[in-house]
């Protein structure tokens, strides 16, 4: 009987493992073909960064309370959230900032070279693509960043959805 028992466990163990491989697979194509954008958050206003280099680049927003929504404070009083923080990057790494109600006012969109990848303590360089969307309407922002640049992408005016390619007054941004 015990040595029927044991037999019983180890199939059970093997299966248990199996199936957290298998989670493990699907969670790392996941990553690999960018399907974290699709899963992630969504409202009124959306900003999504996107990179497929080794290294950690962090999406900023500030908001009309002056909240600045990052990895280290991820929740505005204004409703604003960061759902995905991406500390690895790789192929299909994003991150993503949104407001399902986001209050009139203006908003700063930017990126933060960070650091290294730390999933492999790469340090690359590449293109960074940031859109931004109000409403189901948005534009889209390429930049290239090399390690420890920081880049305002754009600021948007709500209600109008006035998005300023000009970012002069968003330029002073202290990290």
């Amino acid at each position: 009987t015990v040595v029927s028992n044991y037999d019983t466990y180890v199939d059970l163990v093997e299966d248990f493992v199996y199936n957290i491989a298998e989670i493990i697979d699907q969670f790392e194509n996941e990553r690999d073909n960018g399907i974290g954008a699709i899963n992630s958050g969504y409202g009124k206003l959306k900003a999504t960064l996107s990179w497929n280099f080794y290294a950690d680049i962090d999406l900023h927003a500030i908001d009309p309370s002056d909240s600045h929504i990052y990895w280290d404070d991820p929740n505005s009083v204004t409703g604003g959230y960061l759902d995905v923080d991406n500390t690895y990057g790789g192929p299909g790494a994003i991150e993503n900032i949104f407001w399902e109600k986001a209050p009139d006012g203006d908003y700063i969109i930017f990126i933060d070279y960070y650091g290294e990848s730390w999933e492999n303590d790469k340090c690359e360089s590449g293109t960074c693509t940031v859109s931004v969307y109000y409403n189901g309407h948005g534009k889209t922002y390429k930049v290239y960043l090399q390690p420890y640049e920081y880049e305002a992408i754009t600021a948007i005016s709500l209600p109008s959805g006035t998005f300023y390619e000009e970012t002069s007054r968003s330029i002073d941004i202290k990290l």
